[in-house]
């Protein structure tokens, strides 16, 4: 199992056993939510992207698996077991996470820097 600080340095898809709902909550606590990104474009513009509780639930697909876990309670039901094994309790559900499986596992590489 990875630890949230291996999430800033893995450049490659971490496997299935390697990550865990508990994980990138832990990660995107500690990293992502408290950073502000900042990205200087060619046109001079400058953009700033903040993480939130419920853009981590988007970008895991959380809502196309289980649509009845709020964005906004996410990491609370996090918090109270929900794991990804718990979307394999019936046959849609499971389904739907074999459907997201490499973006959940591609989250893990969210934060390579150039």
């Amino acid at each position: 199992m990875l630890h949230s600080n291996d999430l800033l340095t893995i450049e490659t898809m971490p496997s299935w056993s390697d990550i865990s709902l508990a994980l990138y909550k832990e990660f995107s606590e500690q990293y992502l939510i408290p950073t502000i990104f900042r990205y200087y474009l060619e046109n001079g513009e400058i953009i700033d992207v903040r993480f939130k509780e419920w853009a981590i639930y988007h970008i895991l697909g959380i809502q196309h698996i289980n649509g009845k876990i709020s964005k906004t309670k996410f990491f609370e039901e996090n918090e109270n077991v929900l794991d990804l094994d718990s979307f394999m309790e019936n046959k849609k559900l499971k389904k739907r996470l074999n459907d997201f499986k490499h973006r959940i596992r591609m989250f893990g590489c969210i934060y390579i820097r150039s």
